[in-house]
């Protein structure tokens, strides 16, 4: 990189999944001028190809006289992504850009910086991307103290106090859901793309009161299909809630 060359007026934040990516272009202060997205997710790159996706996704944005700056979050930051950024240990604050990992490229306009992602010795857990959710959270609410939950494929309760992530826990709550809707005799009662708000707040509510029987409880939707006729979005909805337990 020529140490000559300023940096350009705007900067890039990549979150980059393992199925997809997500990418923003801010202004110097902080706005965002554009959106870009990408199905090519961590999962199907070797090392070697992050460079041409991100360049393929903001080429309006790329000239010879100015280096374009790029933060990445997620897995582009794991062992098998575009360079190992490695981990924070908790307790820790959200990593910024002061830890971050330069990554290898050849275009001379970009420099590309990835950001760690956050372990956990005991019980032993990882997180890559949704530590930056976190640091999005603090930014407007600094002195939160509570438990921060992050929906998804693999869902992650997070205990936040004094600006730092002091433990957290995964579940397979979106991975499972799929699994039961798609695979499991649950796909007879849940096979609706609807939704039911109340629902699924009630199910939130009755698995955080009382651990019961997961299985059970969600065989239990299948029998009320059966002799209560369950509406389907009903039942889809209450599943979704039982599992984040």
């Amino acid at each position: 990189m020529a140490s000559h060359k300023q940096k350009n007026s705007h900067r890039i934040a990549v979150d980059w999944g393992t199925s997809n990516l997500r990418v923003w272009v801010l202004d110097h202060q902080g706005n965002i001028v554009a959106r870009a997205r990408s199905e090519k997710g961590m999962g199907t790159l070797r090392p070697d190809q992050f460079e041409a996706v991100v360049l393929d996704l903001i080429p309006e944005f790329l000239d010879g006289e100015t280096v374009l700056e790029i933060r990445v979050c997620g897995m582009a930051g794991a062992r098998e992504g575009w360079v190992d950024a490695g981990y924070c240990p908790v307790p820790c604050a959200p990593p910024d850009g002061n830890r971050a990992r330069h990554a290898p490229t050849t275009d001379r306009r970009i420099s590309v910086r990835v950001l760690p992602g956050v372990n956990q010795v005991d019980p032993a857990d990882v997180m890559r991307g949704e530590e930056t959710q976190i640091a999005g959270f603090l930014a407007k609410d600094p002195s939160f103290d509570g438990v921060i939950c992050l929906p998804g494929t693999h869902t992650k309760w997070v205990r936040v106090a004094g600006g730092k992530i002091l433990g957290f826990q995964t579940f397979m709550t979106g991975e499972l859901f799929s699994l039961l809707t798609n695979n499991s005799i649950l796909r007879h009662t849940t096979s609706t793309e609807g939704w039911n708000e109340k629902a699924f707040a009630g199910a939130v509510v009755a698995a955080l009161d009382g651990p019961g029987t997961p299985t059970a409880t969600q065989f239990s939707l299948r029998a009320k299909a059966l002799i209560s006729h369950l509406p389907p979005d009903v039942a889809r909805a209450r599943l979704s809630g039982h599992l984040h337990r």
